[in-house]
């Protein structure tokens, strides 16, 4: 599917080496390690939206971003193990 990661422009203050990009779900206490991208790399790779956008799901649902933010989308990301790897 075309899942994204959401990341709060504000953040953007910070200056990583790396962004690890996961998801959590609560029901089943499962945390899913989407895949990572140098700093450089996500920076030069995300999409900006304004807070009061209006987002859509692929599922035909929105919703409107309270914030100013940035997405990535999963096909985006580089594997993980590529990472877990070089540590």
């Amino acid at each position: 599917p075309n899942f994204v990661n959401n990341f709060v422009a504000v953040q953007d203050q910070f200056n990583p080496d790396v962004y690890i990009f996961c998801s959590y779900n609560k029901e089943e206490k499962k945390l899913e390690v989407a895949g990572w991208l140098t700093n450089q790399e996500f920076k030069q790779n995300r999409s900006f939206y304004k807070a009061g956008s209006i987002a859509f799901r692929t599922d035909g649902s929105f919703f409107c971003r309270k914030f100013d933010c940035y997405e990535i989308k999963n096909s985006q990301l580089r594997n993980f193990f590529e990472l877990y790897n070089q540590i």
